[in-house]
């Protein structure tokens, strides 16, 4: 309801954070009904009033600010906690079409902790609603922290988060489908959390042959998709937890630069055509990786 009878305190009361309901006139003067100034110095996000629960999108909200503001100190209101967990309890988050739910986590994605977002998820009972894949009881989110501190990429964070989800990494590619269904979001995200999944997989084992590692570069389109190619690696590095696992992540990404030199033109200029082409140049780039690859082992 939006006519023009309606006034600015009643306005202000269908808000969903205290902290977001406060106004300022033409004059500067502040006009907080609702107590969000207060709030705002308690450090404490609380919901305005139970129009609060009109829109179960609003408990994402609450845990994206809470995820936003979470190295300031902020932290959710006991009563509004509870009352997201009453929406959740109702039935009400599974209203939410995946399109909406997606915005709400790709902007807490962008935020300083993005793992809160998902802890206050999980706090609620909304993570286990919104992802229909079964989930531990308690779920901690070690690599999106991890990746969280060193990059402000969403794909990349994206990607960290989905392999605490899993298992191990040979899962990954498994529940990507499931997260797929329950968030809309771009292809690409779910191409480098794929690719992330299929590196991790190959690093996880004790050692790795040139012949697995081409087939992971010819996989990953290595050649063409070079930003995305040098994404995962990034991805890799970051999680890496010794220098001995950052030691193998390089030698597993290093011989892309090398391989991609191969130019199709010599073979052209020796008459090759078709499909020859194409085998030509995975035979030279074989050779070229053995080559690098030398006698030692991943």
């Amino acid at each position: 309801y939006a006519q023009p009878d309606v006034t600015l305190e009643e306005d202000l009361q269908r808000r969903d954070l205290t902290i977001n309901a406060i106004a300022k006139s033409a004059s500067g003067q502040l006009i907080d009904p609702w107590g969000g100034l207060n709030d705002l110095q308690q450090k404490t996000l609380r919901h305005v009033s139970p129009a609060f629960a009109e829109d179960p999108l609003r408990v994402l909200r609450a845990a994206r600010f809470a995820a936003k503001l979470h190295t300031l100190g902020f932290r959710i209101a006991d009563e509004t906690l509870a009352l997201m967990q009453q929406l959740v309890t109702a039935g009400e988050i599974k209203h939410l079409v995946a399109e909406r739910v997606w915005q709400e986590t790709e902007k807490a994605l962008a935020t300083s902790t993005p793992s809160e977002y998902f802890h206050v998820l999980q706090q609620c009972g909304a993570l286990n609603e919104l992802l229909p894949m079964k989930l531990p009881a308690s779920i901690h989110f070690p690599l999106l922290e991890k990746v969280s501190k060193y990059s402000e990429q969403t794909q990349l964070r994206f990607a960290a988060w989905v392999a605490d989800l899993a298992p191990n990494p040979a899962a990954i590619a498994k529940i990507l489908p499931t997260l797929a269904t329950a968030l809309k979001a771009p292809n690409a995200y779910f191409d480098l959390a794929r690719l992330g999944g299929a590196a991790f997989e190959l690093l996880a084992k004790r050692s790795i042959t040139p012949e697995e590692a081409l087939t992971f570069y010819q996989q990953s389109d290595a050649w063409r998709r070079t930003e995305r190619f040098q994404q995962v690696h990034n991805l890799c590095y970051i999680v890496a937890n010794s220098e001995h696992e950052r030691q193998r992540t390089e030698r597993l990404f290093k011989p892309v630069k090398l391989l991609r030199q191969v130019d199709v033109r010599i073979f052209v200029e020796q008459g090759l055509t078709g499909k020859a082409i194409g085998e030509a140049i995975s035979k030279k780039r074989k050779q070229l990786l053995e080559e690098a690859w030398g006698e030692s082992t991943i």
